[in-house]
């Protein structure tokens, strides 16, 4: 099992109220947890939320489009 360290990657926060948190997802980074890759943009957020005071359970919605 290969041990992953937790990267620290700012976010790129476009709004946050709190019940949403809107990022915009730079490329190269997996929302959820893949063979290839140890940061995902759920941990990210998760761990963001739980350094605000927040409790931390990260739902994704994918392309939102203007």
């Amino acid at each position: 099992m290969k041990a992953y360290t937790a990267q620290e990657i700012p976010l790129d926060v476009v709004y946050e109220d709190a019940n949403l948190l809107l990022i915009n997802k730079r490329h190269g980074i997996s929302v959820t947890e893949d063979a290839w890759s140890g940061a995902t943009l759920t941990d990210m957020v998760a761990r963001t939320v739980r350094r605000r005071g927040g409790a931390a359970s990260p739902q994704t919605v994918h392309r939102l489009h203007t």
